[in-house]
């Protein structure tokens, strides 16, 4: 009876001290997705309050989704940091902002008046009567788009 609890304790710890039995139980982590760089030629706000000033950013969608708004589907909403390319503040996270994520088929439930979707890459719109940047992603026929008022 000892040598079979012995047996066991052993066995336990082997399989715990085993980097292998430990990587493939747990499920890998879901890597930062870049969703591109974009240049904001003047200050602009971003969630919390938070000024972001002009420069020119890395963009990369972040694991952690937003908390839905009030009539918003689920996982529709994700969040997005900033980083910075400056020589002195390289790879420094500037800030986070509410990404709104849309599959090709809903870009035209979305699109403005003048029908711009950009292809590929990135497109930055200046929204003039209400003071906001709009950042739009299209990344393999997914649509981001973020949306930041001016300070």
């Amino acid at each position: 009876m000892k040598q079979l609890i012995l047996a066991t304790l052993l066995t336990g710890a082997i399989m715990l001290c085993e980097p292998s039995a430990v990587a493939q139980s747990a499920p890998p982590p879901k890597p930062l997705v870049r969703l591109g760089t974009v240049v904001i030629k003047k200050g602009v706000m971003l969630d919390g309050g938070k000024q972001l000033r002009a420069g020119t950013y890395d963009v990369r969608l972040t694991r952690q989704e937003s908390k839905p708004s009030t009539g918003t589907i689920p996982g529709v909403e994700r969040q997005a940091e900033f980083v910075r390319r400056s020589f002195y503040r390289r790879g420094m996270v500037a800030g986070t902002a509410v990404v709104n994520v849309f599959p090709a088929s809903d870009v035209s439930k979305i699109q403005d008046q003048e029908g711009n979707v950009p292809k590929s890459g990135t497109q930055t719109v200046e929204i003039t009567p209400h003071d906001f940047l709009r950042i739009w992603f299209n990344k393999n026929e997914t649509h981001y788009l973020i949306y930041l008022r001016s300070s």
